[in-house]
Parts: C-alpha cells; structure tokens; sequence
C-alpha cells in the first residue's frame, strides 16, 4: 500500500530522473552547436560542376595537325586547312622518359559528368576514357606508364547572354 512518504519518493525519484535526461539534452544540443560553428559554417561552398564549355582548349585535327583555339565543345569540327571533319579537342601529356603527346578528345552526347566518350594518344587507336577499373586510359604509347598534363586549363569567359528585346 502507497503511503503518503513513499509517493514523495518516487515524485523525487521520477525529478531526478527528469533532469538528468534535459541536463543530458542540453549537453548533445551544446555539443552539436560546437560541430556546426566549427566545422559546418566554415566549410567550403560547394565545387561548381564545369563542362568542356568552360574552357578554351586546343583543337587539332588529326589529318593535317592544324591547331586553333576556341572554347571546348562536342563532337568534331571541319578544319579550316584541310577540310576534313576531324578537328578534336587536344590537350598535351607528357612521359617523363619519352616526351609530349596530344591526347584527342571525343565528347557527345552519351558524355557522363563532363568526362569524353573516347581518346587517342599521338597515333594510337581511339580507345575509352576510363578502363574497365574506372582509371583513366590515358598512358605513354611506348612504355604504358601514366601520362600527366603538360600544359595548364584555360577557363573561358562567361558566355555572353543574347540580349533580350
């Protein structure tokens, strides 16, 4: 049977039970605040995705090696000099132990995450951008070593917005 000095012991009890539970609460709210001005509010704002139109690259053609300079874009482009359709988008490696080589560039349509469709280096054969482990397939044509970037992105300006009437 409850007597009027046991329920005042549990009223206690069940009030100190209570405040531990909001004490432990205020505690995961101050912590929580802390991660946030430290680590959250100071991060950086988001990468912005770019595409091959944000650059001016190198376009060569493969028949006759005319290079001009233009913002990158899909697919091929007449060359001016020969008049073949086979200008690419072409950016230069280099092998440490063997020297510089254009790498031609295909992007089209079934292009994911900016990346081409299809490359060739020097005078190889057009193979995939990646290969079948996701690595990229650009190597040195003699050794098979990777190959690095010679010559740095040149991002293009903002494209101009047509003026409206």
């Amino acid at each position: 049977m409850t007597t009027p000095a046991n329920s005042d012991v549990g009223r206690a009890s069940r009030r100190k039970q209570l405040i531990v539970v909001g004490i432990l609460c205020l505690a995961v709210a101050a912590v929580l605040a802390y991660n946030y001005r430290t680590y959250w509010s100071k991060r950086p704002p988001a990468a912005k995705g770019r595409t091959i139109y944000d650059f001016y690259t190198t376009w060569r053609c493969v028949a006759c090696g005319y290079e001009l300079e233009d913002r990158g874009a899909e697919g091929t482009r007449p060359c001016p000099k020969c008049q073949t359709g086979e200008m690419y988008v072409c950016i230069r490696f280099a092998c440490p132990q063997h020297g510089v080589f254009p790498v031609y560039y295909l992007y089209d349509s079934e292009s994911k995450h900016g990346d081409p469709t299809r490359i060739k280096v020097a005078d190889g054969e057009w193979t995939a951008f990646l290969d079948e482990d996701y690595n990229i397939n650009i190597c040195c044509p003699h050794c098979g070593q990777a190959l690095m970037p010679a010559e740095r992105s040149r991002p293009a300006p903002p494209a101009e917005k047509p003026e409206s009437p």
